[in-house]
């Protein structure tokens, strides 16, 4: 069975951290990310699509107003060569199945 998870993008759909030149995806829901380079060492901050595996951590971890403006919270699967580093997990490629539920976000804050 595939994980599940949470990612958190920025108001216009980038990374909260790393941010980028262009949004990830187009904002329709479902679609599977390109896959990226996968680090599979110890580290707990290192290349691969990073996610969390519940909502509160990914809020945590990317923020609630990152670009001073909300940020998305989308419900995701990851592919099969996700590993767990500490709180945060990684894999080469994210499906991105759809955005959070109102009830979800606020279950989560």
């Amino acid at each position: 069975m595939a994980e599940l998870g949470w990612k958190v993008f920025t108001h216009d759909r980038r990374s909260p951290i790393q941010g980028g030149t262009a949004p990830v995806w187009s904002g329709a829901l479902p679609v599977t990310v390109p896959t990226v380079a996968l680090d599979t060492s110890d580290a707990e901050c290192a290349a691969g699509w990073n996610y969390c595996a519940d909502l509160a951590t990914a809020f945590r971890i990317g923020g609630l107003w990152p670009t001073g403006r909300p940020s998305i919270a989308v419900a995701i699967e990851a592919s099969a060569d996700a590993i767990t580093r500490g709180n945060k997990r990684r894999c080469s490629q994210l499906t991105l199945l759809r955005y959070a539920t109102e009830a979800e976000v606020w279950a989560a804050l």
